[in-house]
């Protein structure tokens, strides 16, 4: 009789996460809600600006019930975003120099009808909005998704991005610039953007990949650098929207998250 004997181990987590809620689950009130162009309550959170300094004050955004403000961290919730017209707030750019200066980017990411105001401003808390140079009308079926500013010097320019546009100011969009725009058929869907504080250079994502120099003169599509393409019978359709990580420590470590078909991919660059 020959007996074999293995030992097993299960698997442990070093750490317990415990998670709580803490909102905001109220729902924004409007009169103007005449049914078209309005938003219908709150939505999920689609964005989140921590003010560095004094974390208890949080902003959160939804993609469709306007933005939301605690100064105590989460247990009390206001809504600050009571426009003429609510729509969703998709991005948030906080000055963390000041705590009341803050930028959104406005839309509510209907299927059909899409509908954004363009770049909000507010100095104080958002008990007040101002439109930007960046301006959008219902009718425009625009939104947009992120604002990201340079971190490589003092230039300070920020860059704002749509579903199929690429924006960039150097004045706190007073004025601004269209430096991309889709021309093909095939949609990019931007969602996403990063910033190389070593290099200057950006990159925008959605269901493709755009690289720009530091200058933001050219866009180059990267979208063929990443390894889905290797697939034998690849068509030519595009991968799903990508989810773009950056190294917090190093700029230049980029992982890229996204579907092909069937199958799930993480491409890695270092470049």
């Amino acid at each position: 009789m020959i007996l074999f004997c293995s030992q097993g181990y299960t698997q442990r987590y070093k750490r317990n996460f415990k998670y709580r809620q803490i909102g905001p689950t109220s729902i924004a009130k409007t009169t103007s809600d005449s049914g078209k162009w309005t938003a219908n309550g709150l939505g999920w959170i689609e964005s989140l600006a921590v003010f560095e300094k004094n974390p208890l004050i949080i902003y959160a955004g939804s993609n469709s019930g306007g933005l939301y403000k605690s100064i105590d961290g989460g247990i009390y919730w206001n809504f600050v975003f009571d426009l003429p017209l609510v729509t969703g707030a998709l991005c948030i750019y906080l000055d963390q120099n000041n705590p009341n200066s803050l930028w959104v980017g406005s839309g509510t990411p209907v299927n059909q009808y899409p509908f954004g105001l363009g770049i909000l401003y507010s100095s104080d808390g958002g008990k007040n909005w101002l439109q930007t140079g960046l301006t959008f009308k219902p009718e425009d079926q625009k939104v947009i998704w992120d604002i990201q500013a340079d971190k490589s010097g003092p230039s300070s320019y920020k860059i704002a991005l749509g579903n199929d546009e690429i924006y960039f100011t150097k004045d706190n969009f007073k004025t601004y610039k269209l430096v991309w725009e889709n021309k093909s058929d095939m949609r990019a869907d931007f969602r996403q953007l990063l910033n190389n504080r070593n290099s200057g250079r950006n990159m925008a994502a959605g269901n493709r990949l755009m690289l720009s120099d530091s200058n933001l003169s050219d866009w180059v599509d990267v979208t063929s650098r990443l390894s889905f393409n290797s697939l034998s019978g690849r068509k030519s359709t595009p991968p799903d929207r990508f989810a773009m990580a950056q190294d917090p420590r190093n700029d230049n470590v980029v992982l890229a998250l996204y579907k092909y078909g069937y199958k799930n991919f993480i491409d890695r660059s270092e470049d």
